[in-house]
């Protein structure tokens, strides 16, 4: 019985260590799209800027 439980929190600890690992993908993933947004609307403010002048 103690081998079945052992067992088990070892595939539980798995798929926790899984969750996580596909949840900091998507936080970075996302933080990088943003940061890309960010970088490209500060380019065309400062393009417009310019070419207003």
């Amino acid at each position: 019985m103690r081998e079945k439980n052992k067992c088990a929190i070892t595939v539980i600890i798995g798929i926790i260590t899984s969750l996580v690992t596909v949840a900091s993908i998507v936080v970075a993933t996302l933080w990088a799209i943003n940061r890309r947004k960010k970088r490209e609307d500060r380019e065309l403010d400062e393009y417009l800027e310019t070419s207003i002048n």
